[in-house]
């Protein structure tokens, strides 16, 4: 009989601990509860501006928002079709334009060349389509990366013009430039068959009395020369001659003439050589730009007014001017997307700020002041208006005067 007393009892006494338990895990979490709330308060009381870091935390948090809608609606692909669309426009506008160009060009050359009494020549790069007409590349993603450094194209170019002169008109080899420049600068010596050559010449260059000269040369030295002349023998001295008039006597002077000839007719041939890559390379080096994936820094420009595009200079040679595709193609993402991001900005972060609480950002909404400049706290946001009103009334209840200070101007002294 005690033995069961002793096990009732203990049965009990196990259902009531059993049934206290909850109760004293309950007060426990309360009191956990009340201690995070006591350090809040304090936490809170210690840094009145904490709220300013996860201010900062949702300012991230809208600028990835705002990276994210703003990809979403501009896309590469999306310029890519735009640009292959108003690039079939400006090809057809300009396709007429270019091919007036060439011929005009060609042309002008064949004046030029004909003015050298050569016949002209034409590069056979003409040959072929692509430098006949403006047909550019068709536009993609990712856009296409240049095919060489523009410096490469211009001098490939370049050399290729110079080559193909040099092979149509070789310059002469320098014996056969002196033989030419003998021919136009004869040298008269007397030599046993010929001991009295003819002679014709002008003295002073033509100025004064009995300048012309004509007859047989008889003798020559250093300084001195002699013609027998229908009216009789003329000693004339070496100062009375002009220096061409002494190249057909005197060999030093000769020499300096006709080397003087030779650097002239290579000075021409350069010219000519120099001018035909120049001209040509003008007429080459854009098309060539656009197939190796360049386009003119003002390349696809529509009239507002007419609503097609503007005839832009696209004939340059100056690489400054030129850009490549994946530049250009960048630079119209990066305009468009800096321009709807301005759009959206002030919409995401009203969403973002005023629902700050139900976006589980922060304890409480934000609210923007204007006076602030600046999204603060809705309480924070109270706070500043009570002060500022407590302010107001207090200059109110002071008449308005008070001093720099903020205390109330002294009134006027006794009478």
């Amino acid at each position: 009989m005690r033995t069961f007393l002793l096990r009732g009892r203990s049965f009990w006494l196990v259902l009531g601990l059993l049934f206290l338990l909850p109760c004293v895990v309950v007060f426990a979490q309360e009191a956990d509860d009340d201690d995070e709330d006591e350090d809040e308060e304090k936490t809170e009381q210690a840094d009145p501006d904490a709220w300013k870091a996860a201010r900062d935390e949702i300012a991230k948090t809208i600028k990835i928002e705002i990276d994210k809608r703003v990809k979403q609606k501009v896309k590469h692909e999306n310029i890519v079709r735009d640009l292959n669309k108003f690039t079939k426009i400006y090809e057809a506008f300009m396709k007429k334009d270019y091919e007036d160009q060439i011929a005009s060009f060609v042309a002008l050359e064949k004046k030029k060349w004909e003015r050298n009494m050569i016949p002209a020549i034409y590069p056979n790069v003409m040959a072929k389509k692509e430098f006949q007409v403006f047909m550019p590349p068709v536009w993609k993603y990712p856009v296409d990366k240049p095919k060489a450094p523009m410096e490469i194209i211009k001098s490939m170019i370049e050399k290729n013009l110079d080559a193909q002169f040099v092979a149509a008109y070789p310059l002469k080899p320098m014996e056969e430039l002196e033989k030419d420049g003998r021919k136009k600068y004869p040298l008269i010596v007397l030599t046993p068959e010929n001991p009295r050559p003819p002679v014709k010449f002008m003295l002073r260059e033509g100025r004064g009395t009995n300048a012309r000269v004509e007859g047989r040369l008889q003798k020559i030295n250093a300084e001195r020369l002699q013609v027998q002349t229908p009216t009789g023998t003329r000693m004339l001295t070496r100062k009375d001659l002009s220096e061409e008039t002494q190249a057909m006597f005197y060999k030093d002077v000769n020499d300096k003439y006709v080397q003087e000839y030779v650097d002239d007719e290579i000075r021409k041939y350069n010219a000519l050589r120099e001018g035909f890559v120049v001209d040509w390379t003008e007429l080459i080096l854009p098309n060539a730009l656009i197939f190796s994936n360049y386009v003119p820094n003002v390349y696809l420009t529509i009239d507002p007014k007419t609503k097609k595009p503007e005839k832009v200079i696209r004939q340059s040679t100056n690489l400054k001017k030129w850009i490549t595709r994946v530049e250009y193609e960048g630079t119209i993402y990066k305009t468009q997307y800096e321009a709807e991001k301005k759009r959206i900005t002030p919409g995401v972060e009203k969403e973002f700020y005023e629902h700050a609480a139900e976006k589980e950002l922060y304890s409480e909404n934000f609210i923007y002041r204007e006076k602030d400049k600046e999204w603060v706290p809705e309480s924070v946001a109270a706070e500043r208006d009570a002060a500022e009103q407590a302010a107001e009334a207090n200059q109110n209840q002071n008449g308005g005067m008070e001093g720099p200070d903020g205390m109330p101007e002294p009134g006027p002294p006794p009478m």
